[in-house]
């Protein structure tokens, strides 16, 4: 980086560099993983299958989010998909539905 008089030149690898800098301090990118039903943590799961009894888990994924993780939770129950977003101990932080495609 040069600084000339008040205007600041970078040089051409540090624009790259600089803006992935602020996509990581923004929370811009994305630590979202699929795992396995099997890998999540059991108050997860009973936090979902205690608002939605009977629910079919159909997919699952973990974020790292403000230093926890948190849960998205995908499934289905009498013809209507669900989404959840849950803390590692259970706390529900959203819930969505809507009528599944047939």
């Amino acid at each position: 980086m040069r600084v000339l008089g008040n205007n600041i030149s970078l040089r051409p690898l540090e624009k790259p560099v600089l803006l992935l800098l602020v996509l990581l301090m923004a929370g811009c990118i994305s630590t979202e993983r699929m795992i396995a039903v099997s890998e999540v943590p059991d108050a997860v799961l009973a936090a979902v299958r205690a608002e939605v009894p009977g629910i079919e888990i159909t997919e699952a994924t973990v974020e790292e989010e403000r230093g926890r993780n948190v849960y998205e939770i995908e499934g289905v129950a009498d013809g209507i998909e669900y989404e959840f977003e849950v803390t590692a101990d259970g706390k529900i932080l959203e819930r969505e539905s809507e009528e599944a495609d047939d």
